[in-house]
């Protein structure tokens, strides 16, 4: 019997001659030779989907099938499936870029699951954009910051209910597919339309575009320099507001058919229209409002002075209106300090008090609000529920979390609206439709040359790693800056590697099935201790460099935060709750606790080039934390009394790194409102703060990012003598719309 036309995406797709046609012209150019795991893999999923054995494409069948994992394969632990299927959709965009670039049949891996997609080729391509390498970005914030890796998923279930067997799947339509970054959608209230960042103009930096959902070339509504973003459309349609960075930033307003823009509101952030249309909420982090991360303001929509909501809030942020516009949920926390109430969702009326809604304590026995993340922001307030986006495992995905109207609680579980290994975010509707944007993201080591002991950058950032569709995580680095160790995903598990910055030699130090983390080189360059889970013990272990030795140091320790200049001593970070800094000597293997708070969790803790210091930071809750430095005492603990408060602990401060003399303390800090880079002067005989903190680098733009989203202990500052080393997540999205949404 012959087989149908295959209409995967739309009416009128490609045959299955064509699609095996164009199967085999990939598999035969140079990119695809050369990477046989890649082109099995490519064939495999495609000829299961010609087959229509839609249900065998699994990550369980590809790894046993294509990667020759056991039987007793676990994707939730090993992570080789969702690893190369970032690097197959990498390898597919450059293939199209050169090869393909013609080609009448693309065949794309359907973001976020494993399922290609065919498609016949439109007559025209957009333009491939460049990047300029000056422009250093910032990762998006849509949501104020929030941790964003990207990628989209194409596996969909309806939000409210299991679909009953015979119902079609909802149906997906890509609007964007430039190379860049398309972030920040927000539908009209009709649906038809879309508002969106992009830096599809070439200028390295983000503009606000719009487009009719029906088809049409996207339109242009701004053109300055500095990034345009986190646009939403009036209720009627006839504006956009959004936040921009141009003149110390703030929230600007735009006819939607174009004009002259023009400013609401300095500072603000992440503007939403009151459902009148003659109203912004918005939220501002600000120096001049102490005690905490965010303050709510509403203000006319022409501008007007600002008038302060909720100021027995401490922390205020990200407001989204119901659709009524009798309610205000937002992200908060009452008391702030070392003592706090809980950051949670809240939702206030016109009268009574703000009512908390439990959502946190649902999103955790949900394990979607787990450890080493503080909160989860969110997204839209749709008629059914907050969509939000989450991780769970290493993908991150949209859900929907019921609220029970006029008690707000969140009774019910969270209900998935996407599912897949990779992410989507930033989820908005509008008529009936949903749409969320979604694409890539890599995580390399970057440095910034520094003259350090002066705090001032030498240059422009650049890469030391480069590994598509893979995360190279925790720098490391020796003292003379020549060697560093990381830890990198790129062979489907966490494993450890080093580098000889001035050789450019790379090289393994570990290849096994289990996960070797948290790795740190000691200052003479010779040795790097890491972590491996052993019958649920923290075991650490010391790997030489120039030899195969390896050796294991502790049996039950923690996390390897830092060498001493000896190499004799190692501290590390416990598994206690709060989390504690103990000291190993290497030698004996003799262990203490040195660390210790009721009111902190203790973290990066980092002997001083004297060696007569440890500079380390304390956790005190959602988006605070305080830097210190203190005595070190060799083996004896250190009381909290004789700890030296470096920060105030109203913002979030952390990974200290001393400079070489040990004078200047470097951090990452989003005490502006974006996570950049800062020093603090000490003293150099009491080590205590002496004159006033500065900025070093800023990270205010988007396309590059130091809050990267695979949780808190992925990032890590490393300082040598002439370099600062950091991760930096480089985001490539595009905007999708389910129809059947809600």
């Amino acid at each position: 019997m012959d087989q149908p036309e295959l209409t995967v995406n739309s009416p009128g797709g490609p045959s299955r001659p064509q699609v095996l046609a164009a199967l085999d012209k990939i598999r035969a150019s140079p990119g695809f030779r050369n990477a046989q795991r890649l082109s099995r893999f490519l064939q495999f999923v495609v000829e299961l989907t010609l087959d229509g054995k839609h249900e065998e494409i699994k990550e369980y069948t590809i790894g046993t099938q294509v990667f020759d994992r056991g039987a007793t394969f676990d994707p939730r632990l090993d992570s080789i499936v969702r690893v190369m299927a970032n690097k197959l959709r990498a390898k597919l965009h450059e293939y199209y870029k050169e090869e393909g670039l013609h080609d009448p049949v693309i065949i794309e891996l359907a973001p976020g699951s494993y399922t290609p997609v065919f498609r016949v080729a439109s007559v025209e391509r957009p333009e491939q954009p460049s990047i300029p390498a000056r422009h250093i970005r910032m990762g998006w914030r849509a949501i104020a910051g929030v941790a964003i890796a990207l990628g989209i998923v194409a596996s969909l279930v309806l939000a409210t209910r299991k679909p009953p067997p015979a119902s079609p799947p909802p149906v997906l339509t890509r609007l964007t597919s430039d190379p860049g970054l398309n972030a920040d959608p927000a539908l009209s209230a009709d649906g038809r339309s879309i508002v969106y960042a992009s830096d599809r103009g070439q200028e390295g930096n983000l503009d606000i575009w719009t487009r009719e959902i029906s088809g049409g070339q996207p339109r242009r509504l701004t053109s300055h320099p500095g990034d345009d973003w986190q646009p939403v459309f009036s209720p009627q349609g006839d504006r956009v507001a959004f936040r921009s960075e141009r003149e110390g930033g703030g929230i600007y307003s735009i006819p939607s058919g174009g004009g002259q823009e023009r400013l609401i509101v300095s500072r603000g952030r992440n503007p939403r229209f009151w459902p009148d249309g003659g109203h912004i909420v918005y939220w501002r982090a600000d120096d001049e409002l102490t005690g905490g991360y965010g303050k709510l303001f509403l203000v006319s929509a022409w501008g007007d002075v600002p008038q302060r909501m909720f100021p027995e809030f401490d922390d205020a942020h990200l407001p989204l209106p119901s659709a009524d516009g009798k309610w205000l949920l937002f992200c908060g926390t009452k008391k702030s300090g070392a003592v706090q109430e809980e950051h949670d969702w809240w939702v206030a009326g016109s009268e009574g008090p703000a009512v908390r809604t439990g959502a946190f304590d649902t999103l955790r026995k949900q394990k979607l609000l787990g450890p080493g993340v503080t909160h989860v922001e969110p997204g839209w307030w749709a008629t059914d529920g907050v969509l939000f986006s989450a991780g769970l495992g290493d993908s991150r995905n949209l859900w929907r979390l019921p609220l029970a109207r006029g008690s707000w609680r969140a009774a019910q579980a969270a209900v998935p609206i996407t599912t897949g290994a990779e992410s989507a975010v930033q989820p908005t509707t509008g008529g009936g439709k949903l749409a969320f944007a979604g694409g890539v993201s890599n995580i390399d080591i970057w440095a910034l040359p520094m003259d350090m002991a002066h705090g001032k950058a030498r240059g422009e950032p650049y890469r030391i790693t480069q590994d598509v569709g893979a995360y190279e995580l925790r720098p490391s680095v020796s003292s003379d800056g020549r060697r560093i160790s990381f830890v990198s995903l790129r062979r489907g598990n966490r494993e450890i590697f080093w580098k000889d910055l001035e050789s450019g030699v790379e090289t393994a130090l570990t290849d096994s099935a289990i996960q070797e983390d948290y790795a740190r080189i000691s200052p003479d360059g010779r040795r790097v201790a890491f972590r491996v889970i052993e019958n649920m013990k923290q075991v650490v272990y010391e790997r030489m460099i120039e030899s195969t030795l390896v050796k294991r140091i502790c049996e039950d320790c923690g996390l390897p935060a830092d060498w001493s200049r000896d190499s004799r001593y190692l501290l590390y970070e416990s598994g206690a709750n709060p989390t504690t800094v103990g000291i190993l000597d290497s030698s004996t293997s003799g262990k203490k606790e040195v660390l210790a708070s009721n009111a902190y969790s203790v973290h990066r803790a980092r002997f001083s080039p004297d060696g007569r210091w440890i500079t380390f930071y304390g956790k005190l809750g959602a988006n605070r934390s305080r830097l210190f430095v203190a005595p070190f005492g060799g083996e004896s603990p250190v009381p909290e009394a004789a700890w030296i408060a470096v920060t105030d602990g109203l913002s979030l401060d952390y990974d200290p790194a001393w400079s070489p003399e040990g004078d200047l303390l470097y951090f990452a800090s989003a005490r502006d409102g974006f996570r950049c880079l800062w020093a603090q002067p000490l003293d150099r005989a009491s080590r205590r703060p002496s004159g006033k903190m500065f900025v070093v680098r800023h990270f205010h733009a988007s396309r590059f990012s130091l809050k990267e989203t695979i949780g808190p202990r992925g990032r890590d500052l490393a300082a040598a003598k002439d370099k600062i080393l950091f991760c930096l997540e480089e985001f490539s999205a595009n905007l999708w719309l389910r129809e059947s949404g809600k």
